[in-house]
């Protein structure tokens, strides 16, 4: 018997249906061409075990990798473009800014590019974005003043503070707007922000009575003896 230690990848590698991935192809968006759940939970496996190809939070892990599969497939992007450019946070799978504003300029129903215009500086500084529909009307979001953004994880809000405030405007004005193109999608910085969940399922008292069967059991007893005292 071998004495070679199987690891978790291993155990993956061993589940891959082969026959199934070899059918899998590849789209010209440069996605993969999933037709049947089986081929995207397969992938999935394979995602699993690419090491380096992936972060360390979807290593091993073919269930986090299916998530960002589908996720994928729905966008039309390369699984791993969008795997790289995601993150574990409060143990929420969350994307990197840059990969929400692609999606939302790929899939939102606007013509053309956003147009960005800056208003103030230093903590005054906020950011105007300005987006045309597809049936000619526009919409526009102007962020906070930069000051009053509690939530600031990203490195870039120091050092490159306006790609950030224009991150955080496309966003919002997505989220305002076209709800549906980013729908249960969020940043690192959305993710931070969100309170942990709390159970407020109301609580039962399991805990067995036995102090009051006693406390039963004891006055029964006491009455027993003084009515003998009686008699």
């Amino acid at each position: 018997m071998s004495n070679q230690l199987i690891t978790q990848s291993d155990k993956i590698e061993n589940r891959i249906d082969k026959s199934v991935t070899a059918s899998t192809g590849l789209a010209t968006s440069g996605g993969m061409a999933f037709r049947t759940m089986d081929q995207i939970m397969e992938f999935a496996k394979v995602m699993a075990i690419a090491n380096v190809a992936i972060p360390k939070h979807l290593r091993d892990n073919p269930g986090a990798c299916l998530a960002v599969a589908i996720q994928a497939s729905e966008w039309q992007m390369s699984p791993f473009a969008v795997a790289n450019k995601s993150y574990s946070v409060n143990d929420r799978l969350a994307y990197e800014a840059q990969l929400v504003n692609a999606v939302i300029l790929a899939r939102a129903p606007i013509v053309g590019r956003f147009k960005i215009e800056y208003i103030g500086e230093g903590d005054a500084r906020q950011c105007k974005v300005t987006a045309k529909l597809t049936d000619g009307d526009t919409v526009d979001y102007t962020s906070p003043p930069i000051g009053k953004i509690t939530v600031k994880n990203s490195p870039l809000w120091k050092s490159d503070p306006d790609q950030q405030l224009f991150y955080f405007s496309s966003r919002s004005m997505c989220r305002r707007h076209f709800p549906d193109v980013i729908l249960g999608i969020y940043t690192e910085d959305e993710i931070a922000d969100i309170p942990p969940m709390r159970d407020a399922t109301p609580q039962r008292d399991l805990t067995p009575k036995v102090e009051n069967a006693f406390s039963e059991f004891a006055i029964d007893e006491q009455a027993a003896e003084a009515e003998e005292v009686k008699s």
